[in-house]
């Protein structure tokens, strides 16, 4: 066998291997709450997140006595509330991040808890729930560090003021991979 020969089939053989080692169908089924790897925030990281800050304020109990003071009848008269993707803002470096499941899960708590009423649209509500969603990620040797952190705040339209005010941090660490770019 010539040399080239050798070589031809020694190229054939390692393109095949790596085809076929891309082609692997490894999918598999896991529980929502299983930790993603990698740096990037998950639907999944965004509705733990939002459950966190949303049961922090309707558990707070200065909101509860403004509420009092503010709404004749409170509880039996609730306020209305606002709910708007528009005013949760994202400030992290995924801007393709989809806030929608996270608000779905805000409506939810918020329409369960039966303190406030819940409209869709702004017009007539007494309180708009505003806030954003910030990143900071370092890059090093060692891998990627990502903190993310929820905020949000229940603007009171009578007043103009936060009657509230509510945060929840996120971390994800991966370390840098031993091969690859």
């Amino acid at each position: 066998m010539n040399i080239k020969k050798i070589i031809g089939t020694l190229a054939c053989g390692v393109t095949v291997a790596l085809v076929a080692g891309c082609m692997t169908n490894d999918t598999s089924y896991r529980p929502p709450d299983e930790q993603r790897g990698g740096p990037i925030i998950t639907s999944y990281d965004l509705q733990q997140c939002a459950v966190a800050v949303i049961d922090s304020m309707l558990a707070n109990r200065n909101l509860d006595q403004r509420l009092r003071e503010q709404f004749t009848g409170y509880p039996k008269k609730r306020p209305v509330i606002v709910v708007e993707l528009e005013n949760i803002r994202n400030s992290t470096l995924q801007m393709g991040v989809r806030l929608d499941s996270m608000m779905d899960t805000i409506r939810s708590r918020l329409i369960n808890s039966s303190k406030f009423d819940f409209v869709e649209y702004g017009g007539d509500a007494d309180y708009t729930l505003v806030g954003s969603l910030v990143e900071d990620r370092i890059v090093d040797e060692q891998g990627t560090d990502s903190y993310y952190k929820l905020s949000m705040r229940l603007l009171n339209r009578r007043t103009d003021k936060f009657d509230w005010s509510g945060e929840k941090e996120l971390r994800k660490v991966t370390p840098r991979p031993l091969v690859g770019w």
